[in-house]
C-alpha cells in the first residue's frame, strides 16, 4: 500500500469529506422519527413535571391574596369577615345584614351573610385546579375570622397548599408562600 493510499483511509479532521455520499449523515427519515418521538415526550411528559406544582403554588399565593385582602377588609370596614377554605375552595364572608347597601360595610346582625368583595366587584372565593392537595386539611372546613382589628382569636394551623406553607399570625398578618 501507498503512503497516498494510507493518508486517505486514515482519519482526519476531514475524514467526514472522505466518506462515500451514502455514509455522509442521517437520512431524512431518521431524522424526522427522533423528531417526532421527541415531540411526544414533550407533550406527554413536561406537563407533569411542570404544571403540578406551578397550579399548587398558583393556588397558594391566590389563597395568601385572599386571605391579606380578607384582613384590609376587616380593619377598613371595622366588621368581622371569615374566611372559610377547604378541599373544595375557600369563600370570604362578612358579618353584616343581607343586601347591605354598600358592600364590605357590616351591620349588627352577626350573621355571615354578605360575601366579601374585590375593587372590581367579584367575590372573595376560589376552587383549586384539580391537581392541587391541601396537605393537612381535615375533611371538616377551616374557619379563620378576622375581628374588626385584623387580629385572629385562637391559633391557625398553617395550611400546606401543595407543598407551599401560608401561615396566619394571631395579629391576623400572613405569611407565604
Amino acid at each position: 500500500m501507498s503512503a497516498s493510499t494510507l493518508a486517505e483511509k486514515a482519519p482526519s479532521t476531514g475524514a467526514f469529506l472522505l466518506l462515500p455520499p451514502g455514509e455522509r449523515g442521517f437520512s431524512l427519515v431518521e431524522l424526522v422519527a427522533v423528531l417526532v418521538i421527541i415531540g411526544v415526550l414533550a407533550t406527554v411528559a413536561v406537563p407533569r413535571f411542570l404544571d403540578s406544582p406551578l397550579a399548587g403554588r398558583g393556588y397558594a399565593e391566590e389563597v395568601a391574596a385572599a386571605l391579606r385582602y380578607s384582613h384590609n377588609i376587616a380593619v377598613a370596614s371595622g366588621c368581622a369577615v371569615r374566611f372559610r377554605i377547604d378541599q373544595l375552595g375557600y369563600t370570604a364572608m362578612q358579618d353584616s345584614a343581607a343586601g347591605a347597601p354598600v358592600p364590605n360595610h357590616c351591620g349588627t346582625t352577626n350573621a355571615w351573610t354578605t360575601a366579601v368583595r374585590r375593587t372590581d366587584g367579584t367575590t372573595v372565593a376560589g376552587v383549586p385546579p384539580t391537581d392541587v392537595v391541601i396537605a393537612g386539611m381535615p375533611p371538616a372546613v377551616v374557619q379563620i375570622v378576622f375581628d374588626a382589628q385584623g387580629a385572629v382569636a385562637g391559633a391557625v394551623a398553617p395550611l400546606n397548599i401543595a407543598g407551599s406553607v401560608v401561615t396566619i399570625l394571631p395579629s391576623g398578618q400572613v405569611q407565604g408562600p
